[in-house]
């Protein structure tokens, strides 16, 4: 089934959004920790994060939609310091459906939408632990570059997109 992606409604979905991120977080590190922060208010800063990149990147954030039920998340973004380069802040899917292939598509929309806005590169970070997804990126082009800013245990991925 061809997934469809439209623009996260925060008013609607930012529930839901949290959500998955808690998920990531806790496949990723163990817990949600490191998303809550030490004072709690690590929601509140992400949905207000998000508010600003669907404003400021119109497309950047979407969810995935399998029929009626919202299947996956994407959320994408511009390194400062090197325009020309995309960042995926984000790809997700839910439990049930991961494995039936729609990773790919995940992975085409974001490479699409930074083509179409004139990046040359996109980069991601990925939890070292995390082996499955490192494969699948690697099985799409995406190359290993190291560790991520400083994070030690997160490895930076790269995939060079088609001249413009």
């Amino acid at each position: 089934m061809r997934l469809r992606f439209e623009p996260i409604d925060l008013g609607r979905d930012g529930d839901r959004c949290v959500a998955f991120r808690e998920d990531a977080y806790t496949l990723s590190y163990g817990d949600a920790d490191r998303f809550h922060g030490s004072d709690g208010l690590g929601a509140v800063r992400y949905l207000e994060k998000m508010r600003q990149r669907c404003e400021r990147y119109p497309g950047s954030c979407v969810h995935a939609w399998e029929g009626d039920r919202i299947v996956g998340q994407i959320e994408l973004t511009r390194l400062t310091d090197a325009w020309d380069t995309g960042h995926v802040a984000f790809y997700y899917l839910v439990p049930e459906v991961r494995g039936r292939g729609y990773g790919p598509q995940l992975d085409a929309y974001a490479l699409r939408y930074f083509t179409q806005v004139g990046c040359s590169a996109v980069q991601l970070g990925v939890a070292r632990s995390n082996t499955r997804a490192i494969r699948f990126y690697q099985l799409h082009g995406w190359v290993e570059e190291g560790s991520f800013d400083g994070y030690g245990n997160v490895e930076r991925m790269v995939h060079a997109l088609p001249a413009h």
